[in-house]
């Protein structure tokens, strides 16, 4: 028989292989963007993105310049055809004073104003934040509910970069349970290692009284189905993927398997394609299972 830390251990090791293990084949992809272009000499330097067909990307180092004074900088790339229809959607919730919460022990948002300081002789103006680690936008590890579980700042920033995300619209009202029907017949492809996005119109809710407590929620089986298709990422518009009244019981299972948790999104409605590419940012904290985070959409 296994000891509890034999068994902790694995789990351990579990979970971040699975998060290692769709984030290869994710930094493959990315890395698959950034092949060398040609520059004419009179390209001048200046920080830049490069927009192409299937979403933005730094724009490319040259191999050879010209100019060797745009040795290491980076060059913009001129905009043409699908890539000047690119679209950018901001899915961030707003972080403010008299914002929605959690409620005790987990903290309201403050925001203040602070003095001018002594030390500095001109005007200046300056604030002061109070935040939770699930504070609006979050995104969350394992280290939520196992003391095991990775830290947020393990997982590598270019896993959170342009990711491949499906998205699923099943329009809800207030604590209404998800079912697998519902995503079934939602009738778009979830490929292993994507995002999955489930867009119910609750985002409409925010900072309204009922946002927390009366949001929807996924039953056992339907979360379930999702975690068969081996996401790297869950995502959704609400702030609570299960009920507090009805726990499904499917926390154990969605971390085991190295799942992300990213929630909760707003502007889900403004999405027209059902397969977008997600950037997800979240604060560079260290010792933590979540942070705020800025997330936008590319299709």
């Amino acid at each position: 028989m296994k000891s509890s830390g034999e068994v902790c251990h694995r789990a351990l090791a579990q979970t971040r292989r699975g998060i290692a293990t769709r984030g290869a084949a994710h930094r493959l992809a990315v890395a698959a963007k950034f092949e060398p272009v040609e520059l004419e000499p009179q390209v001048r330097c200046a920080p830049s993105v490069h927009h192409d067909a299937t979403g933005p990307s730094l724009c490319h180092r040259g191999s050879e310049v010209a100019d060797p004074g745009c040795v290491g900088q980076w060059y913009p790339v001129a905009l043409s055809g699908e890539a000047a229809q690119m679209r950018i959607i901001d899915l961030s919730g707003p972080i403010e004073n008299g914002m929605w919460s959690y409620g005790p022990p987990y903290p309201d948002a403050v925001i203040q104003e602070i003095e001018q300081p002594d030390f500095i002789e001109h005007e200046t103006f300056s604030w002061r934040f109070e935040l939770g680690a699930q504070t609006g936008t979050y995104l969350e590890t394992s280290l939520h509910v196992r003391r095991d579980g990775p830290e947020l700042i393990e997982v590598p920033v270019e896993d959170l970069f342009m990711r491949d995300a499906t998205v699923l619209r099943v329009p809800c009202g207030p604590d209404q349970r998800i079912e697998r029907e519902d995503l079934e017949g939602c009738d778009v492809e979830i490929l292993s290692g994507d995002a999955v996005i489930v867009a119910t119109g609750w985002e409409k809710h925010w900072n309204e009284s009922d946002f927390v407590s009366e949001c929807p929620w996924f039953s056992y089986e339907a979360m379930r189905w999702i975690l068969d298709h081996e996401p790297f990422m869950m995502c959704g518009d609400m702030p609570r993927f299960d009920s507090w009244d009805e726990p499904q019981g499917f926390w154990e299972e969605f971390f085991e398997q190295g799942v992300l948790l990213l929630a909760p999104l707003i502007n889900l409605g403004q999405l027209r394609a059902d397969r977008v590419k997600l950037t997800a940012l979240p604060m560079k904290v260290v010792e933590t299972c979540a942070a705020p985070c800025r997330v936008v959409a590319t299709e």
